[in-house]
């Protein structure tokens, strides 16, 4: 009776958020912004042996760099994804810059004494001798042995000459690059011909001016629509980019009422048709831009956007702008929707975890919150990961109400609510293995907490057919969403799954892995 209670709500949730087909991912974590799939779709006991069955993979979505981290939804037999296409922009000028430097380990106010143990370690016979599997340890000996706690902050720079050996910038060439830091040398010829002028030879300049930028990043934003049968591209279309910076473009469509609705990374929200990609609308409702990795929400006819300069509704029709809430301010979680009695209201976790009301923006009540994590809702419950600790509140119209608390040291992975229990996953700090909970939702009593191999990423876990699906490093791993014990139904091998989250429908896993989206077949045959 319980799951029949927990998918009525998710039902009725589901039609004030985004009217959909049933089974469709149109949005950040799902139809219901929880994580929870909504069709029934049995999947597969264990993951076989080599794998899931691949279906298909895009071609490349994004050149240099990471190609930002949004997630893949899916909606009426299409997948959209934001991604940015990152490349390089050959540039006239040189400049030696602070970073040049420190690059090559140069630190003037390192101790007479230290400084010179350092050039004589790097040059050493010891040191010649070593190979890639012994250098490390090597050097990590030597810092323990030879540079003081009161001395730490040398550390880098020693650790990057020895590192270089006998290949490392002469700290006298060093020395004379800093006499020119910041300047502009028009070309690469007149920076050849300064250390020309200043009797260093050729071997050495060479060395020297290797970390000198010689082109600046770039990229374009696009939004991509695949066939979620084929993985081909239907279209793409370019929206307002931020610039050089290629893990920008980090927040997640929404697909609503056959439209597509995404806050780029130079913080304009747009509007596309769905089928087609053309522009239906576009509006910059920041006054300056802003730093934005948060997903916009489409409820009741509203848009709502968050960002560092605050928070906005805007008709989902028009673009106009309906309110503002300048002082709710969240770059990184996404705002969620909640249902009080018969009112729609927004739940934002930012400096605060804040209630509003989606037509009107009207703040109903504050409660602690903060960290980077997207809250889970179900019913009036809410769980969510902020300031090392996973927090569980119960809601009502006039406040939150704390139900418990425990020490969680993530706040990046969302968690998930799923039949009376909430698990989270996450890396403690210091520590290369990952944690993952389950705790009774009503309670807080600890059901398990266990160590899975492999930290986990920052993706943030889906549940299907009581199946949790995450990612832990260059794994996807499949674990019983029970409270009973925690339980691995299988790993397969990934690379480059970053911290997107998958999407989830008809049994079909979509990934967005590297450069691709990948499509899996989860589905129980």
């Amino acid at each position: 009776m319980k799951g029949i209670r927990v998918a009525a709500v998710m039902t009725v949730l589901a039609a004030v958020l985004v009217p959909s087909y049933a089974g469709d991912w149109p949005g950040w974590r799902g139809p219901t912004r929880n994580g929870l799939a909504t069709d029934a779709t049995p999947l597969l006991d264990a993951l076989p042996e080599g794998g899931p069955k691949k279906l298909w993979e895009s071609e490349p979505l994004h050149g240099r760099g990471g190609g930002g981290h949004g997630s893949p939804v899916v909606a009426e037999g299409r997948v959209y994804v934001f991604a940015d296409w990152g490349y390089n922009v050959p540039k006239e000028d040189r400049v030696i810059t602070a970073n040049v430097l420190n690059a090559y380990g140069y630190a003037p106010d390192m101790p007479a004494e230290l400084s010179s143990k350092v050039e004589q370690a790097r040059t050493s016979e010891e040191r010649t001798k070593l190979d890639r599997r012994t250098l490390n340890p090597w050097i990590n000996e030597w810092l323990k042995a030879n540079v003081p706690e009161k001395q730490k902050k040398f550390r880098g720079a020693a650790q990057t000459r020895l590192r270089a050996g006998a290949q490392a910038v002469p700290l006298d060439v060093l020395a004379k690059m800093a006499t020119v830091k910041d300047k502009v040398f028009p070309n690469q010829q007149a920076l050849d011909q300064w250390f020309k002028d200043n009797g260093i030879d050729d071997a050495t300049r060479k060395e020297a001016i290797r970390r000198v930028k010689t082109t600046n990043p770039a990229s374009r934003d696009f939004v991509v629509c695949l066939d979620a049968e084929t993985g081909k591209t239907l279209w793409k279309t370019e929206v307002p980019s931020k610039g050089g910076q290629s893990h920008e473009a980090s927040t997640t469509p929404v697909v609503a009422d056959g439209r597509v609705y995404v806050i780029t990374a130079s913080s304009a929200v747009v509007c596309l048709d769905a089928k087609t990609g053309n522009e239906i609308w576009k509006k910059t409702p920041f006054e300056k831009r802003s730093s934005v990795h948060s997903s916009v929400l489409v409820a009741d006819g509203v848009v709502v956007a968050s960002s560092a300069r605050g928070t906005v509704g805007l008709d989902a029709g028009s673009g106009e702008p309906l309110w503002e809430a300048k002082k709710v301010r969240a770059d990184d979680p996404s705002p969620v929707a909640w249902k009080s009695g018969n009112q729609t209201c927004v739940l934002i976790n930012s400096r605060k975890l804040t209630c509003l009301d989606a037509k009107s923006g009207r703040v109903y009540w504050e409660a602690p919150g903060g960290g980077s994590a997207t809250p889970a809702v179900v019913g009036d419950y809410l769980a969510c990961i902020f300031r090392r600790k996973l927090v569980v509140y119960k809601l009502a119209a006039d406040k939150a109400e704390e139900l418990w608390t425990m020490e969680f040291n993530e706040d990046y992975a969302s968690p998930l609510i799923y039949e009376g229990h909430v698990y989270a996953i996450g890396t403690p700090r210091g520590k290369k293995e990952g944690r993952a909970v389950c705790v009774e939702l009503a309670t807080g009593k600890v059901k398990w907490d266990a160590d899975p191999a492999g930290a986990p990423t920052c993706a943030s876990p889906v549940v299907a057919d009581d199946k949790l699906v995450s990612f832990a490093t260059h794994d996807l791993l499949l674990t019983k969403a029970s409270p009973d014990k925690y339980q691995e139904l299988g790993r397969h091998k990934i690379s480059g799954s970053g911290w997107t989250s998958p999407a989830i429908t008809d049994g079909k896993l979509f990934c967005r892995i590297g450069t691709k989206v990948v499509c899996y077949d989860l589905a129980k045959q």
